[in-house]
């Protein structure tokens, strides 16, 4: 009998690369914000620092309703891709927000995201695996 099973690893987890939608175009995000192209946010944001990598602007609040129209990678500090989530919720264990639909960043102007939680909770993307071979 054929069967699958995931693989458990230690890894430490340092980047979470964020590629959302943006809805409602320039009423959230105006198109020259950082790190946004065209319709999508996307943004590296260091784990363990709470920081926007990059980030060249001035402070700002993020509030996105994203529901279930983002991607979320996890990588290593060796630029490893660890584990990610993709067109599911938004995974507000690790990512300020709400309900599973919403992105709530404060940002400084140095890029830190002052509402990150100082205990990252990566709970969010452990993955089921179906054992089912067909």
């Amino acid at each position: 009998m054929k069967s699958k099973f995931k693989e458990i690893k230690e890894y430490d987890v340092r980047y979470l690369v964020l590629s959302v939608v943006v809805n409602y175009e320039d009423e959230q995000m105006p198109y020259d914000f950082f790190g946004r192209i065209g319709d999508i946010w996307k943004v590296r944001i260091d784990i363990d620092e709470h920081v926007i990598v990059g980030w060249n602007r001035a402070a700002a609040s993020v509030h996105l309703k994203v529901v279930d129209q983002g991607c979320y990678t996890l990588y290593t500090l060796e630029d490893w891709e660890v584990d990610s989530i993709i067109n599911n919720y938004v995974p507000n264990n690790l990512i300020p927000g709400s309900y599973g639909d919403y992105i709530e960043l404060e940002i400084d102007d140095c890029g830190g995201i002052t509402n990150w939680s100082d205990s990252a909770d990566f709970s969010d993307f452990n993955k089921s695996v179906d054992n089912e071979i067909d």
